[in-house]
């Protein structure tokens, strides 16, 4: 955790790591980017209530950023949270193995990060993430649009 937070505050100078208790409490309620990480823990302290709070974040103007298993965990499967866009698909063989893989800005992401071209990422198994149409997510118990940043090129 140490190597992450000094990452992390290279990244982010004015970030600020939180406990959900922490952030549901928060000022910062609608006015900042929420990081959901990888791994598997998050539904020993995300539940209900927590779940809530950062859709009321997203209506309120927040974002939240995922990597890896937190974009699982936020995104419309069954026991997920429903609050971004995407499915997990082929969950069955999230084994996929390690590699490197290509990421390239979307339309969006050129808006926010306009001299990035391409971006080089390591690979450590993850189920493939599917983009929900606008039109769809009622059906997935969501009605909050996202925007990918980063779309892959590679496998």
């Amino acid at each position: 955790m140490k190597g992450i937070k000094s990452s992390f505050f290279k990244i982010f100078p004015r970030g600020k790591f939180m406990t959900v208790a922490d952030f549901c409490d928060d000022a910062l309620l609608g006015k900042c980017v929420v990081l959901i990480h990888g791994g598997g823990e998050h539904k020993n302290y995300i539940g209900d209530s927590e779940k809530e709070k950062l859709a009321e974040h997203l209506r309120r103007g927040g974002a939240i950023m995922t990597i890896s298993a937190g974009g699982t965990f936020c995104g419309c499967n069954k026991g997920s949270l429903g609050l971004l866009p995407i499915l997990a698909h082929d969950r069955q063989h999230w084994q996929r193995g390690t590699g490197s893989v290509v990421l390239k800005p979307t339309p969006y992401g050129e808006q926010l990060l306009p001299k990035i071209k391409e971006v080089e990422s390591k690979y450590f198994n993850c189920p493939a993430l599917l983009p929900v149409a606008e039109e769809h997510l009622a059906a997935f118990g969501t009605t909050l649009p996202g925007l990918p940043i980063l779309t892959y090129e590679t496998e």
